[in-house]
Parts: structure tokens; sequence; C-alpha cells
């Protein structure tokens, strides 16, 4: 009975530390993903963009994913000032 328990218990540690691997490595992943903004051509594409980027700005935020959440900003930021362009043409 207890070497079930203890068999059961270090499965446990086990799959709990390869979760953690996996979880970081998918982080690394993202972070060395080189990544490229596609620019909106008419005001319901800048609508439709900037909305999805507020709402990705605030699950990096929840998840306190600072470099995902400082990259998808300053995409924003710059998506914002294109469509500010588009609009004002």
């Amino acid at each position: 009975m207890t070497k079930k328990i203890l068999i059961a218990i270090i499965a446990l540690i086990v799959g709990i530390g390869a979760g953690l691997l996996y979880s970081r490595y998918q982080r690394y992943l993202s972070k060395s993903q080189v990544h490229t903004i596609t620019y909106p051509t008419s005001e319901e594409d800048c609508d439709k963009t900037i909305n999805s980027y507020r709402q990705q700005i605030m699950r990096a935020y929840d998840s306190e994913d600072e470099a995902e959440y400082k990259r998808l900003n300053d995409e924003a930021e710059k998506i914002t000032n294109h469509c500010l362009n588009l609009m004002s043409n």
C-alpha cells in the first residue's frame, strides 16, 4: 500500500516538473519568434485590429508576461499611428 502511494507521489512530482519545463519552453519559443506587423488598409480593419490588440494586451497583462505586454503595446502604438495617418488622408 505505501509503495503504491510513494509511486503515485513520485509520478505526480515528475508530472508537475515536466509541465513546468514545458511551460518555460513555450515561453522561450514565444519570445524568440520574430513578429511581423500587418497594417490595416481600411478604417474597419483598423477598428478590428486595434480591438484585437487591446484584448491581447489585457491577456498579457493578466498573465504577467512583461515582454509580451511590451511588444504588444509597441505594435499597437505603431498600428494606431498608421490608422490615424490612414484616416487623415
